[in-house]
């Protein structure tokens, strides 16, 4: 106990000083040669405002048709139309998360054989009008069993 004293009365009129460790600097620096290039990757994929997952190719076989992805535009409003011969087969609106952030979107549509142009768009905050994002010719064709 008297040890703990002793040094409780050493230590009350001193003020310790701040402790700083010393790292030396290390400078790190590559240069590529044509041998060797330095390649960099981007850190995180970057997506444009609409990436189609489905569906893949341009062709579709069976009764319908899968449009599916994940968007990030203006309002979470996007709009999908398929037509045939210029005649619409569906026009939709689809809602997906607000911008910034990244919503999902799915839309199942039947189809008969035959081809299939796919425009997916939004509207322009500015007037409404439509901003084009994909058109894709497709053919629909029916499922062999």
């Amino acid at each position: 106990m008297a040890l703990l004293s002793l040094l409780i009365l050493a230590c009350a009129g001193s003020t310790p000083e701040p402790v700083t460790p010393q790292m030396p600097a290390v400078e790190a620096t590559v240069k590529p040669t044509p041998e060797q290039p330095v390649a960099v990757e981007p850190a995180v994929e970057e997506l444009g405002p609409v990436n189609l997952t489905s569906p893949v190719g341009d062709v579709v076989k069976g009764e319908s048709i899968r449009i599916a992805g994940s968007a990030q535009v203006f309002e979470g409003h996007l709009q999908i139309r398929l037509t045939r011969d210029g005649e619409r087969i569906t026009d939709a609106t689809v809602v997906t998360a607000a911008a910034p952030e990244r919503g999902e979107f799915e839309l199942v549509v039947p189809v008969t054989p035959g081809p299939l142009t796919l425009e997916i768009f939004t509207r322009s905050a500015k007037d409404g009008s439509e901003v084009p994002l994909i058109k894709r010719e497709l053919t629909a064709e029916a499922a062999q069993n």
